[in-house]
């Protein structure tokens, strides 16, 4: 009996030993640069990123690349337009629901 419970134990630690270590799946590399949001200056690159956005319906890190070059162009000429986008970007940002990110990233890019 202790024979067998002693069998039976080896087996299943053996079994353990092979199967858990299988578990595991890739091996996930993070690009950190991938995850910074980068800068967009300009209104051009403004209006690329945010048809981006319209094309994807993600905002995600790009609203932050956004929000940095309608800051730069709130130093212009155009910082009336800027704070309008800001006050729009930030309705942006709180949307979840794909479609209405669309829709709001195009308008604002037909601003520009």
């Amino acid at each position: 009996m202790i024979r067998t419970s002693i069998c039976q134990f080896s087996l299943v630690a053996i079994f353990a030993l092979l199967v858990i270590p299988g578990c595991g799946g890739p091996e996930v590399v993070v690009d950190p640069k991938a995850s910074e949001s980068a800068p967009v200056n300009g209104k051009e690159q403004i209006k690329k990123t945010l048809e981006s956005i319209a094309s994807s319906g993600s905002g995600g890190s790009a609203c932050g690349g956004v929000r940095d070059g309608l800051m730069a162009l709130k130093n212009t000429s155009d910082a009336q337009l800027a704070d309008q986008l800001l006050a729009e970007l930030a309705e942006l940002e709180a949307l979840q629901d794909s479609e209405e990110i669309k829709a709001k990233a195009a308008a604002m890019a037909g601003q520009l």
